[in-house]
């Protein structure tokens, strides 16, 4: 029996020493982006289907959650218009690395107030690019509101489960073989995004911003994923290129 466990634990040791321990984190440092809206807006528009009316944008002290200001954006819907993003950019792009201990993960709260005017939907969230794959990126609201009810409302979300969530619905519609966990991914963005029609209104308040949590260097986090994520997609998209290719090889020899 004992030298049974002596060979498991060699075994282990072995398993240990050629690939790693698993699960361990990369070195990381804290992260934190903060936005009380007391001095500056840093609001701006991002894209549109459809033409709309800024009836006002900036900082007021009409609603406030926490200080002196908050943010107000006021926005009719026009021609065509069935959404109208606005963002604040991020000083630089943010890895949505998963951490051992989950509480260090990205994590982000803001704060919501609709106007009584407000006829259309309106939500937080955020903006993500792929790597390798840069030229893909994705969008979408934590959540949706129609009214606060007079309130204000937090959002509250670990970043990266939102991130892996968004990656494993969308990407394996646009890349055969690549899920979630093959790709890593960096928040750039933080969106206000409006969904409505022609005529409908958005007035929305925003406060309290805050994005923290324990992130790795770029080139660590890239380093990880080109080494320990992507080679597994690959395999698995040579493996169905080789059998589409036998696929059509059978085709061919019955035409």
């Amino acid at each position: 029996m004992a030298k049974n466990s002596m060979n498991i634990l060699v075994s282990v040791l072995l398993l240990l020493t050629i690939t790693g321990v698993a699960g361990a984190d990369l070195p990381t440092t804290l992260y934190s982006y903060t936005q009380g809206f007391e001095s500056t807006d840093p609001v701006a528009f991002w894209t549109s289907n459809g033409s709309y009316t800024i009836n006002f944008k900036g900082l007021t002290n009409e609603q406030i959650y926490s200080g002196l200001q908050s943010f107000k954006l006021d926005v009719t819907f026009g021609t065509g218009a069935t959404y109208v993003y606005f963002m604040i950019l991020l000083p630089q792009r943010i890895p949505a690395y998963r951490n051992t201990a989950s509480q260090n993960d990205l994590h982000f709260t803001g704060h919501v107030f609709l106007g009584t005017e407000t006829t259309c939907r309106a939500g937080l969230g955020f903006n993500y690019a792929i790597f390798p794959l840069d030229f893909w990126t994705g969008c979408s609201p934590t959540t949706y509101y129609c009214t606060t009810k007079g309130e204000w409302e937090t959002v509250d979300e670990n970043v990266v489960d939102w991130w892996k969530g968004s990656v494993d619905r969308f990407m394996p519609l646009n890349f055969t073989g690549v899920t979630g966990d093959n790709v890593g991914g960096y928040i750039n963005r933080i969106g206000l995004f409006l969904f409505g029609s022609s005529g409908q209104r958005a007035v929305v308040y925003l406060d309290g911003i805050n994005l923290t949590g324990y992130i790795p260097s770029q080139a660590d986090y890239e380093g990880d994923t080109t080494t320990n994520k992507w080679p597994s997609a690959v395999e698995r998209i040579n493996a169905k290129i080789a059998d589409w290719q036998t696929q059509l090889q059978t085709i061919d020899a019955f035409q």
